[in-house]
This record gives C-alpha cells, structure tokens and sequence, in this order.
C-alpha cells in the first residue's frame, strides 16, 4: 500500500508548523507502509531534509496539500 501527501507552502508562517507536522504523519506511516511525498520544485530540498530516507520525495508542482480530492491515495504495488 502506499500513501501520498503534499508538501506545500500553503498557510501562514510560511507553512513551517503544518510542514512540521506533516513530516511527522508521513514519518508515522511510513512505518507501516510505503510513502511517496511530492514537493514543488522551490520546496523539494526543503521536504527532503524533513523527511526520513525510507520516504520517497519526488518533484511535482500542485497548489493543494492533500491528495485526497484531486489524486491517488492508495496504490498497490504487484
């Protein structure tokens, strides 16, 4: 299974509480499955340096920080 969050500068303060804290959730699942984080291209060294080795970081530029409406959420790998 795999889950996919959003690592973006949405909210005030520059994002940096919400960042914190996403990379805490992504670092909590990804004990129990894979976990693939996608960062704007301006925020990816940022994401990475948060984020554990185990986390995939990869480059894709959205103005949403959760997938849930507008992505994939759930991916088996065969």
């Amino acid at each position: 299974m795999l889950s996919s969050l959003i690592f973006n500068l949405n909210w005030r303060d520059n994002a940096v509480p919400a960042q914190q804290v996403f990379a805490k959730v992504a670092s909590a699942i990804s004990k129990f499955e894979h976990v693939i984080v996608c960062a704007s291209a301006a925020q990816w060294a940022n994401a990475r340096s948060q984020l554990p080795e185990n986390i995939k970081v990869i480059e894709m530029s959205l103005n949403d920080s959760w997938f849930r409406d507008t992505g994939q959420t759930v991916s088996f790998f065969l």
